[in-house]
């Protein structure tokens, strides 16, 4: 039977998706994905398995990943300390201002006469925003008629914001995993890992096939960027 030009078009997509899904796990994989089998992959794909999760699931297998994958957990539980901790303090300075809003964290709310920290303090002022919620307390009308009402903390909005960012720590993690195990490249029979967090200060170990010793150093740098921002990065290099 003659398939029709819309379920040929279907095919099409899906051929394509499963190949840019392959790519994607190759490009990730790097020497792994040579032994990771074809049917494994397209399981995977068929099951909703995005390329990040299914790379990192294979990552953690290799002696790089079994070595650092257990470590994800406090990774993770290190996220959360941190996110807690500045919520917070951003919440002692709302109640600091009987949860006035507009007073802990005021802008500038005129458009036409912001700077670049004026639209900071605005992001800031709707972050704090999500994580709270309007009580009955009316405390004044501002410009364009907004009610200013007294805030409270959202549990369950804070709650939410700390599980997304649980996420995002896991998902980093993976990416690394897979990145360090692509970098160090095949033959590894072993690794251990030793120093401060795996971001912090670490180095890790590695004794390949041919029993060369290779030890690798992760840490924390900071850059800036054309626009003066700083960021941090955790480049892995090869010891001498």
């Amino acid at each position: 039977m003659q398939m029709t030009k819309k379920a040929q078009r279907e095919a099409e997509v899906l051929e394509n998706r499963k190949a840019a899904y392959v790519k994607k796990v190759s490009g990730l994989l790097g020497h792994v994905f040579d032994r990771t089998l074809p049917k494994a992959i397209v399981t995977a794909f068929e099951a909703g398995v995005t390329a990040d999760a299914f790379a990192a699931s294979v990552a953690a297998k290799e002696p790089v990943g079994l070595c650092i994958h257990p470590m994800k957990v406090d990774a993770v539980d290190a996220m959360e300390k941190n996110v807690r901790e500045a919520i917070e303090k951003l919440l002692a300075k709302l109640a600091k201002h009987d949860g006035d809003i507009f007073k802990a964290f005021p802008y500038n709310e005129n458009w036409r006469t912001r700077t670049e920290n004026d639209k900071y303090d605005e992001k800031l002022h709707s972050h704090v925003h999500t994580l709270t919620k309007n009580t009955d307390e009316l405390i004044e009308v501002r410009a364009y008629h907004r009610q200013n009402f007294k805030r409270v903390p959202n549990p369950e909005a804070i709650e939410h914001f700390v599980q997304q960012n649980r996420d995002i720590a896991a998902a980093n993690y993976d990416a690394f995993i897979c990145k360090l195990v692509h970098k160090v490249g095949p033959d590894v029979v072993s690794a251990t890992i030793n120093g401060s967090h795996i971001w912090g200060n670490s180095i890790l170990t590695v004794t390949k096939k041919n029993g060369t010793v290779e030890r690798w150093n992760t840490k924390t740098i900071w850059n800036t960027s054309k626009l003066g921002l700083s960021f941090n990065q955790w480049p892995t290099r090869l010891m001498k």
